[in-house]
C-alpha cells in the first residue's frame, strides 16, 4: 500500500490528499502558496483544507485577515490509524457485551417505537436513514443556512445527487431571511414554500416514512431523532397546515 492509498483509507478525496501532501511540503504556509502549488481553483483548495482539518491532520489558525495553515507531523497519520484500531476493538467488545439484549430486542415486532441522540458527525445518519427509507418524498422545515453551519457542502452534494437518483422529492418550507443560495428551490426535486415573515427554525426538522429528526445549529451540534408511527403522522399534518398557509 502507497501513501495515497493509506490517505483513501483514512477518508481523503484525490484532491484532498494533493493538497495535504502540499502542505507537507510547504510547511506553514498559505492559501496562496498552496494554491500556487497544486495548481487548483482557491475555492476547491479552501475547502479541501477545511475537510483536512476536520480530519485531524492539518490546523487552521486565524491571524487577524489571514489563516495560516500548519500540517501536523506525518507520525499523527499513525496515531489516527491506532486510535482507530482501538475504537474498532472497543466497539467489538461493546458489541459482544450487547448481544444479548440485542437478540431480545429482535424477537419483539420489526417496529418500536424509539428515541434517538446523534451528536456531531453522527448527525449524517438522518440523511443516510432518508435515502434507505422507502419513501418517494420527505418533508423539511427549517433555516437553509443553519444545516451548512453542521455539514459540508461537499457531503449534501452528494445527499443531494444520490437522493435525485433514488427520485425522492423533498417537500420543503424555509425561512426567506435565513436562506442559502447553495439550496436552489429549482433544482434536487424540491417543493418549496416560504414561511411568514418573523418565523424562526433555527433547528431543522426533518419527517420521513416513521421518522421526525430535530437537528440544531452547530451551537449545539445534535439531532434528535423519534421514530413512532403516530408521532409521524402528527408532525405530517402539521407540516402539511403549515405548507398551506406558506407563499410560494
Amino acid at each position: 500500500m502507497n501513501i495515497k492509498e493509506l490517505l483513501e483509507n483514512l477518508g481523503l478525496s484525490q484532491k484532498e490528499i494533493t493538497i495535504y501532501l502540499a502542505c507537507l511540503e510547504l510547511g506553514e504556509s498559505s492559501i496562496v502558496s498552496i494554491k500556487k502549488k497544486v495548481n487548483l481553483p482557491r475555492t476547491t483548495v479552501f475547502r479541501a483544507l477545511e475537510e483536512i482539518e476536520e480530519k485531524g491532520l492539518i490546523e487552521i489558525i486565524e491571524t487577524g485577515k489571514r489563516r495560516i495553515y500548519f500540517p501536523y507531523p506525518p507520525k499523527k497519520i499513525a496515531q489516527i490509524l491506532s486510535s482507530k484500531a482501538e475504537n474498532l476493538k472497543d466497539q467489538a467488545e461493546n458489541f459482544k457485551e450487547m448481544l444479548p439484549e440485542l437478540n431480545q430486542l429482535y424477537a419483539f415486532s420489526p417496529f418500536q417505537p424509539k428515541v434517538r441522540m446523534l451528536v456531531g458527525q453522527e448527525i449524517k445518519q438522518v440523511y443516510e436513514e432518508i435515502l434507505a427509507s422507502p419513501i418517494e418524498e420527505f418533508m423539511y422545515l427549517g433555516e437553509t443556512n443553519k444545516i451548512l453551519s453542521i455539514l459540508s457542502k461537499r457531503y449534501l452534494n452528494d445527499f443531494v445527487k444520490r437522493k435525485v437518483q433514488k427520485q425522492i422529492w423533498t417537500k420543503s418550507l424555509r425561512v426567506v431571511k435565513e436562506e442559502d443560495s447553495f439550496f436552489d428551490p429549482q433544482k434536487g426535486l424540491r417543493k418549496v414554500r416560504y414561511l411568514p415573515e418573523g418565523f424562526k427554525a433555527p433547528a431543522n426538522i426533518y419527517i420521513y416514512h416513521n421518522n421526525v429528526a430535530i437537528i440544531t445549529t452547530a451551537n449545539e451540534n445534535f439531532a434528535l431523532v423519534v421514530t413512532s408511527k403516530e408521532y409521524a403522522e402528527t408532525m405530517k399534518s402539521w407540516f402539511n397546515g403549515l405548507w398551506k398557509t406558506a407563499k410560494k
